[in-house]
């Protein structure tokens, strides 16, 4: 698969490109992403982050999620810290909502933190199929 950014708002760093790249290589099908924190203790609520980048069948990006978990284990729900929506051309941030091109500044700020911390792997990665995620939401 190749990554289509042509309707983006704004160009993707080179390093978040390659790491997209690196992961959706050898993909058919729309797919999500998944990066947890791999360096710290479930106990410790850093580490109890999670982001998802969400590719469709065409190599273009659906979304980037940041999450994080609210309590401790067993009840961790999680709450999106960060949600850009390139599909609806949104940018939520925990109860705000903003046109996304607007938002290039903040966009390239979390984009550079966490290619810095891909580099120094701080992340464990799992590739899910996004139909296997649209099965796990309650129809509703």
């Amino acid at each position: 698969m190749i990554l289509n950014t042509n309707c983006l708002p704004f160009p993707l760093s080179p390093g978040l490109r390659a790491i997209i790249l690196k992961h959706i290589a050898d993909s058919f099908m729309a797919c999500v992403l998944s990066f947890h924190h791999s360096t710290l203790s479930p106990e410790d609520d850093v580490s109890n982050r999670l982001i998802e980048i969400a590719v469709d069948t065409d190599g273009s990006l659906i979304y980037i999620s940041h999450f994080r978990t609210g309590a401790a284990p067993p009840t961790q729900e999680p709450v999106t810290e960060t949600h850009f929506n390139f599909s609806r051309n949104e940018a939520h941030y925990l109860e705000m909502v903003v046109p996304l091109d607007k938002e290039q500044e903040r966009f390239q700020a979390w984009e550079h933190s966490f290619v810095a911390g891909y580099r120094v792997g701080s992340y464990a990665i799992e590739i899910l199929p996004l139909l296997e995620l649209e099965e796990l939401v309650p129809a509703g």
